[in-house]
């Protein structure tokens, strides 16, 4: 392990072609249209990935994509990182990876170019060849008015292409209640 290595990863914007970002509504509509993915009453997204770096990797912040945010100042954003139980996400936190922002400190885009950056107080550990998952949500309803950014197979992105495969290896995963989780094994953050 490389005690001296910071790595900043950006897990929610679509590596494999820049413009392949597509939003869905609720992870889950097969149509063309510019919505965006939520949770719902409140509840939080998660998703799993797995780094790529065999020694682990030390995070310093993390950028997620919002389509809308609801300007609500007792409503904050939150977001950290848990551990992966049987392919879906835990309950225990990685150390040191909880961030908690205003809606005034998160910046919308209605192209998904501008990401809002989550920074960590302390660089975040992950170890290698291990699956976490990233969760994102709010105490108020994460639906009509905060959105984050989403591919969905099949859907038709921004550029007019496509989207013909995930972003991503992991999954995304909607919230019941915070701790029971349901799988779209079709749409990535």
């Amino acid at each position: 392990v490389s005690q001296n290595r910071v790595v900043s990863e950006n897990w929610s914007k679509s590596t494999s072609t820049s413009t392949s970002t597509s939003v869905v509504t609720n992870c889950n509509c097969a149509c063309d249209c510019n919505c965006a993915c939520s949770g719902g009453g409140g509840d939080p997204l998660a998703q799993t990935f797995v780094h790529s770096d065999s020694d682990g990797v030390f995070l310093t912040s993390v950028d997620l994509y919002f389509y809308s945010i609801k300007q609500d100042e007792t409503s904050p954003v939150f977001f950290y990182i848990v551990d992966v139980i049987n392919g879906y996400p835990g309950t225990t936190k990685v150390p040191f990876s909880t961030v908690v922002k205003k809606p005034a400190d998160i910046t919308a885009s209605k192209t998904s170019l501008i990401p809002t950056n989550f920074k960590f107080e302390s660089p975040v550990y992950l170890r290698p060849g291990v699956e976490y998952a990233m969760i994102v949500g709010s105490n108020f309803d994460f639906t009509n008015e905060t959105k984050v950014w989403a591919s969905h197979l099949g859907d038709v992105a921004i550029n007019g292409q496509v989207i013909t495969q995930q972003p991503t290896m992991g999954s995304i995963f909607l919230a019941q209640t915070a701790t029971t989780w349901t799988a779209d094994q079709t749409s990535d953050l």
